[in-house]
């Protein structure tokens, strides 16, 4: 397991490393349903879930961003992405969401746009280099590191650099706390 189970209601979330995210009661651990992304080529869960409201928005290692109602399981629409060269997986870190859009940021440098009902993405800008924290949205704007040893600040609504600041290592966490946003590096 690579990342935290999430939790809504009575009920946990956790994606196994075998590749089936399960929903369990949170009271018995009794599996409530499970979902096998084996059936779509992947192999297990590197990035975090995100509920919201009824619905649990999961990215795989093969870049299917699965939007299923959290209660049923149901799968509602996935989207798949391109494998980037050399990498086995896309889709490693957590999501944010900004309004009604759902944001990913992937291994192969680009930053994705999801609508949250009809599953339809769009690219708001390619970093040419893999996107390795999590996104933050803050006030309108994407907060972000990339491989390349970068941070940026993105306009969500535009998809513009608002500010870049080049770091002397790699970025490797983004912190948000009390309205401020840190990126320790890999020093």
């Amino acid at each position: 397991m690579f990342v935290p189970p999430a939790v809504a209601g009575d009920h946990l979330y956790v994606g196994s490393c075998a590749g089936v995210m399960y929903c369990l009661d949170r009271k018995t651990g009794a599996v409530n349903w499970k979902y096998d992304v084996s059936r779509d080529g992947g192999q297990s869960f590197h990035g975090n879930m995100l509920i919201d409201g009824d619905w649990i928005l999961v990215g795989t290692d093969i870049g299917m961003v699965e939007k299923g109602g959290y209660l049923t399981g149901k799968e509602i629409w996935k989207v798949p992405l391109p494998l980037p060269e050399g990498k086995n997986f896309i889709i490693n870190k957590p999501p944010a969401l900004l309004g009604e859009q759902l944001y990913y940021g992937a291994a192969n440098g680009k930053l994705y746009a999801f609508a949250s009902a009809p599953g339809a993405k769009r690219i708001i800008k390619d970093f040419s280099s893999p996107i390795i924290t999590p996104i933050v949205a803050h006030e309108g704007f994407l907060y972000l590191g990339t491989e390349a040893g970068k941070l940026y600040r993105v306009n969500h609504a535009n998809g513009e650099i608002a500010g870049e600041f080049a770091l002397n290592g790699r970025p490797h966490k983004t912190i948000f706390a009390h309205d401020e946003i840190y990126f320790p590096d890999n020093l």
